[in-house]
């Protein structure tokens, strides 16, 4: 049995000419798009929770609680580089005056950039204060705990 030999155009073959030079542009153009996708990586910082560090001078009493509390549990995910609000709530429950001197992050890359009201915060005994912080994050990945540093006195 022969084979069957089908006559062949120049115009059949310039059109397949074109049709593989579209099918390889549309390879190149997918390829490129994907690679450019792929590389792009948005930078996510997700908190698993927010610990509160309270460090006590001069006494031995802990009147805003233990010195190591965890305020929140898998707290949320957020855009890298940004900024993000958190509030604080705290109650003095002993019978004196008391003072918060300071506030910061512990955990690297963090950074304070705002506390209302502002530090040194007086404490009446038995009340509540609610301290809300602005934090800048990381401009990269990072997954863990977000420790803020309280220093009371």
């Amino acid at each position: 049995m022969e084979p069957v030999i089908l006559p062949v155009t120049d115009d059949f073959r310039k059109k397949r000419k074109l049709a593989m030079i579209v099918a390889t542009v549309a390879v190149i153009i997918a390829v490129a798009a994907f690679i450019g996708t792929s590389s792009y990586s948005a930078k996510t910082v997700n908190v698993l929770s927010v610990e509160l560090v309270i460090t006590y001078e001069n006494s031995s009493a802990h009147w805003l609680g233990p010195p190591i509390q965890f305020l929140t549990a898998n707290y949320r995910t957020l855009d890298g580089g940004g900024s993000f609000y958190y509030s604080i709530q705290l109650k003095d429950s002993s019978s004196a005056t008391h003072y918060i001197e300071n506030i910061s992050t512990v955990t690297p890359g963090f950074n304070l950039m705002s506390v209302n009201p502002q530090t040194p915060i007086e404490l009446k005994p038995g009340q509540n204060l609610e301290m809300n912080v602005v934090i800048q994050l990381p401009d990269y990945n990072f997954v863990g705990v977000l420790s803020l540093s309280v220093v009371a006195s």
